[in-house]
């Protein structure tokens, strides 16, 4: 689910939402579309400096984001970030056809 709070309105007029934060599945945790991202990478087995390639990124805003991720989960690494994860339905087991995580039920 993805939680919009209020819609804003440029110079040209045009309205625009802003994506404040993501809450996955129903497991209360909250992160927000770039720290799911970093995660999702993460559990890919990439690590900081790749992660801040892939992402046109500089490490140092990787590791600041992972860090934020960390904090939301109670954790103080990226492999114990990973395995809570799965643990608590934030993220889901990659489906053997087509390497996308398979929804929830």
């Amino acid at each position: 689910m993805i939680r919009v709070t209020g819609a804003t309105v440029d110079a040209d007029g045009e309205a625009f939402v802003r994506v404040v934060a993501v809450v996955t599945g129903g497991t209360g945790v909250r992160l927000f579309p770039r720290e799911l991202q970093v995660l999702r990478l993460l559990a890919e087995g990439l690590s900081y400096a790749q992660i801040a390639e892939r992402l046109c990124l500089a490490q140092v805003t990787v590791c600041k984001t992972a860090g934020r991720v960390y904090v939301r989960l109670g954790v103080s690494s990226g492999p114990a970030a990973v395995h809570v994860a799965y643990q608590r339905g934030v993220l889901t087991a990659p489906c053997g056809r087509c390497g996308q995580g398979e929804p929830r039920p």
